[in-house]
């Protein structure tokens, strides 16, 4: 499990940098909007994972309350990481627009994000959608003349590091992840993409021998801190979030807590009930407060 949806998310963040690109050229007519990708992408995870992915989508409301596009649960063996996602898409000249207010309650959407995120207990991100043009931290590294790898479209960000003012992707790139990370840490996410391709299976050996481990393994691999300053220095050593295997063995000091909770009968009962295409009641009765469109849960405990 842990390597195939690893794979999954590599290849979507990748297919929505050339995708996104792609729609920018200039003899290209094709609105490739936030709402587009955020779609094109949850169906394509449900449908690779049908045994451990549930999408709903309820009824889109006018206006959301909660400042978020979607919810996203991922349920591990002994903890649950629960998140509320904005989808935000750099734009063709390359702006951000964070400053978005929210009529209805007259709040700034991303003060409107935090509140709720907080008063619900989850974790509130952006989910940054970008091309390979527009970033300069999180660019693809070339392996070698042969191999290169994927391209991070996805970005995820804590939206507490992110201001209203925000208008260039440089002024966050240094805080963001790519969404893969969430899966597994950066060093072994690089090697399964390498080593699962079929095609690549006979480069094993050879890239060992190629490739120079400094090169390998960046300096971009080490954990993700909890908060960086304004150059990039980390001042915590804690991953922004926990992986697969920290969801399934349980509490350490290695990821930010914020949003995990001990996985209780009740987040078992949300997905069981949600793979029987029934929707948990008080999921139901949060999302239609909130005004959220979308509710994803990615059930990654072990095989049973």
């Amino acid at each position: 499990m842990s390597s195939n949806i690893v794979t999954t998310f590599l290849e979507l963040g990748n297919a929505t940098s050339h995708n996104l690109e792609f729609s920018h050229s200039k003899n290209v007519f094709v609105s490739y909007g936030e709402e587009t990708i955020t779609e094109n992408n949850l169906l394509e995870i449900r449908r690779r994972h049908p045994d451990r992915v549930h999408i709903e989508t309820f009824s889109k409301a006018k206006e959301a309350k909660s400042g978020a596009d979607w919810e996203w649960h991922v349920l591990g063996q002994k903890l649950t990481l629960k998140m509320r996602v904005q989808a935000k898409r750099v734009q063709r000249d390359g702006k951000l627009k964070i400053k978005h207010k929210v009529k209805s309650s007259g709040m700034q959407q991303r003060n409107l994000l935090l509140a709720r995120a907080e008063a619900d207990r989850v974790k509130p991100l952006y989910c940054i959608y970008c091309t390979e043009p527009q970033r300069s931290f999180w660019k693809k590294l070339q392996l070698s003349d042969d191999l290169e790898e994927y391209q991070t479209g996805c970005l995820l960000v804590d939206a507490h590091d992110v201001s209203v003012t925000t208008t260039k992707l440089d002024e966050i790139e240094h805080k963001c992840i790519p969404w893969h990370y969430l899966f597994e840490q950066a060093g072994s996410a690089r090697w399964h993409y390498l080593f699962e391709q079929a095609n690549l299976a006979r480069w094993k050996h050879e890239l060992i021998k190629v490739v120079p481990s400094d090169e390998m393994y960046s300096a971009r691999d080490d954990i993700v801190p909890l908060r960086m300053d304004d150059s990039g220095n980390a001042s915590k050593g804690r991953r922004q979030a926990p992986t697969i295997a920290d969801l399934n063995r349980g509490w350490n000091d290695s990821f930010d807590p914020t949003g995990v909770t001990e996985t209780n009968e009740e987040d078992i009962k949300r997905f069981r009930l949600a793979m029987g295409g029934r929707t948990y009641l008080a999921d139901q009765a949060k999302i239609w407060d909130c005004r959220i469109h979308r509710m994803l849960v990615i059930d990654v405990r072990p095989e049973r």
